[in-house]
């Protein structure tokens, strides 16, 4: 199941789940219900639309829509890296894969001898996993965070420690423990933007 029906399966899964809990209590407000959630599930899938990128990235990047919109250069958050100029417990993404991969980016933090530690796998199997440079990369350019765009307030090898804590876990969700997430709690001890 790619992202879009990712997210069209679980807005209908939260409508109905709505209108059974209200309907137990009063059919008025499951309709008023109804309409809300109908208006968000209409929100959710404008922002899929090829046409509304920006409002997409807003939602699935913060930090990457707030850059831009200030216009500032790419370079001042980011570098374009390759696997030889890696360093332990770098903070690197790249571009999304699949359907809707304008929407977000995939992070990971780099774990030496050329491989990465990241969430990866299909919903609802998605859990930490370690994967060569090439096969995070999936043929897009990987970039770094500059230090000032990712804090590491512990030592790299410490990082990279913590990486290995959460090695296996299968924990992920969408917004709230996510790849990014991840890589910003190994560097920093925070999921915080």
């Amino acid at each position: 199941m790619g992202f879009d029906g990712f997210m069209r399966k679980t807005a209908n899964e939260l409508q109905q789940a709505m209108e059974d809990f209200i309907r137990e209590f009063d059919d008025d407000a499951a309709d008023v219900v109804d309409k809300s959630i109908t208006k968000t599930r209409n929100t959710i899938e404008s922002m899929m639309n090829p046409l509304q990128q920006a409002e997409r990235k807003k939602l699935f990047d913060p930090v990457g829509f707030i850059w831009d919109e200030l216009q500032l250069p790419r370079a001042s958050r980011e570098e374009p890296i390759s696997k030889q100029d890696c360093r332990l417990a770098d903070h690197l993404f790249r571009d999304g894969s699949g359907i809707g991969q304008d929407m977000y980016t995939h992070h990971a933090i780099y774990i030496g001898s050329g491989q990465v530690m990241h969430y990866a796998g299909q919903v609802p199997d998605i859990y930490i996993q370690v994967a060569d440079f090439e096969e995070f990369a999936e043929g897009y350019q990987v970039y770094r965070y500059t230090e000032q765009a990712s804090a590491l307030l512990f030592s790299r090898e410490e990082a990279v420690s913590r990486a290995w804590q959460r090695c296996g876990e299968q924990e992920y969700h969408l917004l709230h423990n996510n790849c990014e997430n991840f890589v910003r709690w190994c560097r920093a001890g925070t999921d915080t933007y």
